[in-house]
């Protein structure tokens, strides 16, 4: 069947993939150490979900935050321009810095428990650097958006006694707010991050796996066999491929990624208006996020919220 027929990738289409895939294009030894981490958080996150009940959650976190921000530094450039093909240097130093601030609270855990709270100069140092690290972190994974909205609310947290009306409270001074967000659990080490060491991660994982395995592409074929030749049936392909390729990845923007490059084409071909096509791909990937077995992050927060 026509249908099922490999696509052959053309020039544009390399050119597209390249635009939505941000990542390095590492070789040689970057590359051989980047798979040694990924396979070292792998069979950590592994171990923890079998064993890890009687480690600290301050440590599991710390070192689930650790590994991910040593590969997204590796992964994810500083700017558009910079090449795909290098490793800056400074790069290398972020991921070392974000290691070295999870590493010392793993290291010194203890201490800091006994303390109670109180925060010295070297809490201090490392507190700041992490909540930088994640910062900048975030802006080269998610984008700027994000970034500011974080720094806004850590503003707010600072001079929110500058703030008129009721928006106004008395601030915080800026150690008790590294002190809030490095040295408990209801900060950088809060609840978000507790859920994507326990579960997100293995469901992230799994789905990776069926993908490699060729699942999303099969899911796709049988969406359009459904559906293709029926009045409708671009946009009805494109609803049912996501819902299923929802299945294996639990990530709205992959759905939109992989379902969108064949689903948007075909629904403009028959007509549909691009507001029209938009909505739809935007709305079905949405809901596919939360289809089982592995599911997107929202779905694993709500839980967690809900107990």
């Amino acid at each position: 069947m026509p249908l099922f027929r490999k696509k052959k990738i053309t020039d544009e289409d390399a050119r597209v993939a390249s635009l939505q895939d941000r990542r390095r294009l590492l070789t040689g030894r970057m590359l051989m150490l980047l798979n040694i981490i990924c396979v070292v958080m792998s069979v950590y996150q592994l171990y923890i979900a079998a064993f890890g009940g009687d480690i600290i959650a301050n440590v599991q976190r710390a070192l689930h935050l650790m590994f991910g921000l040593f590969i997204s530094f590796l992964l994810y450039p500083g700017a558009k321009n910079s090449g795909r093909n290098k490793l800056p240097v400074y790069d290398l130093i972020l991921a070392g810095l974000g290691v070295a601030a999870n590493l010392y609270l793993i290291v010194f855990f203890t201490e800091i428990s006994m303390r109670a709270g109180i925060l010295t100069t070297a809490d201090f140092v490392f507190g700041i650097l992490l909540i930088g690290v994640l910062l900048e972190c975030s802006r080269r994974v998610v984008g700027p958006v994000l970034t500011c909205i974080a720094l806004v609310f850590l503003l707010y947290c600072l001079f929110g006694n500058y703030f008129p009306g009721g928006l106004a409270h008395r601030g915080v001074s800026l150690k008790s707010l590294v002190r809030h967000m490095y040295l408990t659990t209801e900060g950088v080490y809060g609840t978000i991050l507790g859920v994507s060491t326990s579960f997100i991660f293995l469901f992230i994982l799994m789905g990776a796996i069926l993908s490699r395995m060729g699942t999303g592409s099969f899911l796709i074929d049988i969406s359009l066999a459904l559906f293709g030749r029926q009045r409708g049936g671009p946009a009805k392909a494109a609803v049912l491929a996501c819902a299923l390729f929802g299945m294996i990845n639990g990530s709205t923007v992959a759905n939109i990624v992989t379902t969108g490059t064949f689903a948007v084409p075909l629904m403009k071909r028959v007509g549909y208006k691009s507001n029209f096509v938009g909505a739809i791909e935007a709305s079905a990937s949405v809901g596919g996020q939360i289809m089982p077995p592995v599911m997107g992050a929202a779905a694993f927060i709500i839980a967690e919220n809900l107990g």
